[in-house]
């Protein structure tokens, strides 16, 4: 990390400060010029490589891309996080309804269900044949209709 100018910075709470290294980065991919697979490296070597692109253009392209999710409302605040991790856990929750409706609905049309696909196996191995056949008829006829 330090050969590329690269230091493990901390927030004031003591976490790593990633948009900090993230910059670091990005200025250490800017200073290797239009060398693309030294950049690549570096990259690969913090995994972002699907960064690359921003990276290129430095600590500022970083802070541009910033400015421009915060003037569209994409940065979103503690706030936000909670209320988006609930709508999450709300959303779970009715799929789990939904689901386990599904399960009851299925247990108590199984039996007519069943009777109904034995009644139609019956019919179709008593009438199969014939109406097979009627079919094929009706369309041969309506097809020579159209000549």
């Amino acid at each position: 990390m330090q050969k590329f100018g690269i230091s493990l910075h901390r927030t004031k709470d003591g976490a790593v400060d990633a948009t900090r290294a993230l910059h670091d980065v990005a200025n250490a991919i800017v200073a290797q010029k239009s060398n693309v697979q030294a950049q690549g490296l570096i990259a690969g070597a913090f995994g972002v490589e699907s960064l690359l692109p921003l990276l290129q253009k430095g600590g500022k392209g970083i802070d541009a891309f910033i400015k421009q999710a915060r003037a569209m409302n994409l940065v979103f605040d503690k706030n936000d996080l909670t209320k988006g991790k609930q709508f999450y856990t709300n959303m779970l929750n009715l799929e789990a309804a939904a689901t386990r409706l599904e399960y009851k609905f299925g247990n108590a049309f199984a039996p007519a269900v069943q009777k109904a696909a034995n009644a139609v196996g019956k019919l179709t191995d008593k009438y199969g044949d014939i109406v097979a056949s009627r079919v094929s008829d009706y369309v041969e006829r309506f097809a020579k209709s159209g000549e």
